[in-house]
């Protein structure tokens, strides 16, 4: 079974009010965007250790972000992931950066994510 999680820090959710946390034409890309390519020797890896992963995030600086307005917030995020497995088998952690884009159409309105950006 191949499973994908998008997850959103605490900031973000506590912002994004509601059920559709994602901007109408960002989730229309999303479901319309598939896989290129099937899982590889790390899924294999993590599924003969029967592992999950825990994620932390740790609020970053993005100095090359513009001012937040009231209609549109960069977010940056340090992810790590580590998988852990059964009989205490620990993997090799993962580290990456999350940039995330909230919009909306006006002071008051649901904040939404319109774009999230990785990198590493």
């Amino acid at each position: 079974m191949v499973s994908t999680a998008i997850y959103a820090p605490e900031p973000v959710r506590r912002r994004a009010e509601g059920d559709a946390v994602h901007d109408p034409t960002y989730a229309a890309e999303i479901r319309a965007t598939p896989p290129v390519v099937a899982p590889g020797a790390q899924w294999d890896l993590l599924a003969r250790h029967h592992a999950v992963t825990t994620v932390s995030l740790l609020a970053e600086h993005d100095s090359g972000a513009p001012p937040p307005s009231s209609t549109i917030d960069d977010l940056q995020y340090g992810v790590t992931v580590t998988p852990q497995g059964a009989a205490g088998w620990t993997g090799t952690p993962s580290s990456l950066r999350e940039f995330i884009v909230l919009a909306r159409s006006g002071p008051g309105a649901p904040w939404r994510i319109s774009a999230i950006n990785t990198s590493g």
